[in-house]
């Protein structure tokens, strides 16, 4: 009789464990199901939006093509009709030119407004040598600082109109004369080309600040240029200056910029995000 009862214990004990066992593997088999459930769901969307992405930007490159197509015929349209539109439009305009910058090249500037009508007389570039220069005792007590040589120099272009000293500058490495006529009395622009690879404030403050400084003092109006491509901007600065600006000079749409700013209109004109306009609304 007690082996019966032991029998019976440990069977009906088998029998709730096996159960128990059986529901804990059921209730787990079922969490896996539901598990796969969700990630077959979630990996369904990712696909989904990868898809929607993919053909969004599909549609963005086409998009980005056309435009591109669009503007490649824009720019081949105004190439061929720039002399209709700049024909004359600074006709005896007297300009000077000054580069304040080695890092970019500024190439048919010139040309260019020479086309227009206007004279170029001088393209000057300060070398970055003048930021060097500690020594001043062959300047005979003229000149103390690098200040007074930068003034020194525009005194030398536009008041003295002193070459040979200009061209003693240029052999010491302080300047290079790209172009150079000094049988002018006065100038209606000085055009300022800057821009740079590396910070460097203090550059700016020598050379540009002076050359804003001493032509408004002496009435002349300047325009601030760079290229499209620069690296640092020079045009925040041209700006608080308050100096009208163009900040694609290298493009021929920031040419015909140039040109109506030396015509008259006033603004900051270009590409980038200091620019209030990309050319100017009125040709005189």
């Amino acid at each position: 009789m007690s082996i019966n009862m032991k029998y019976y214990i440990v069977t009906i004990s088998a029998i709730f464990i096996s159960l128990g066992i059986g529901i804990l593997i059921g209730f787990n088999l079922n969490t896996d199901g539901l598990i796969q459930e969700q990630q077959g769901q979630i990996i369904q969307r990712l696909e989904e939006r990868f898809q929607n992405i993919k053909n969004e930007n599909e549609m963005l490159e086409n998009r980005i093509l056309n435009l591109s197509r669009k503007n490649d015929k824009l720019n081949k349209y105004i190439e061929t009709t720039y002399n209709y539109v700049i024909d004359n439009k600074i006709e005896g305009k007297k300009v000077g030119i000054i580069q304040t910058t080695e890092d970019y090249f500024y190439t048919n500037t010139k040309e260019f407004i020479q086309s227009a009508g206007g004279k170029v007389y001088f393209e000057i570039i300060l070398k970055d040598n003048l930021l060097d220069v500690s020594d001043f005792s062959t300047f005979d007590g003229q000149i103390n600082s690098k200040e007074e040589l930068v003034l020194y120099i525009l005194r030398h272009i536009y008041e003295e109109k002193n070459l040979d000293n200009l061209i003693k500058l240029r052999d010491k490495g302080m300047i290079d004369i790209k172009n150079i006529d000094l049988e002018f009395e006065n100038l209606d622009y000085v055009i300022i080309q800057g821009g740079s690879i590396h910070n460097n404030e203090g550059k700016i403050e020598l050379f540009d600040k002076k050359i804003i400084e001493y032509f408004k003092d002496k009435n002349v109006s300047l325009v601030g240029t760079e290229r499209s491509d620069v690296e640092i901007s020079y045009i925040p600065f041209y700006k608080k200056s308050k100096i009208s600006t163009v900040d694609n000079i290298d493009e021929v749409t920031g040419k015909i910029s140039l040109v109506m700013v030396l015509k008259g209109n006033k603004g900051h004109f270009g590409e980038k995000d200091t620019a209030t306009d990309f050319m100017p609304f009125e040709l005189k």
